[in-house]
């Protein structure tokens, strides 16, 4: 559910992109909503799990 507020909750979106990333790999790839692309992604620099707390 979501609100205006920020204890409305959390909306998650673009499972469609989604890869599996094994422990220890390295990928770059140009991917993502525009507005909400993490700047490694921007950058071309390898992403990882912490990207998608992005």
């Amino acid at each position: 559910m979501m609100g205006d507020s920020p204890e409305a909750g959390v909306k998650l979106v673009d499972f469609g992109l989604s890869r599996v990333i094994s422990q220890g790999s390295e990928i770059t790839q140009i991917m993502g909503t525009p507005d909400y692309v993490a700047p490694e992604v921007i950058n071309y620099e390898p992403i990882s799990l912490a990207t998608d707390m992005w």
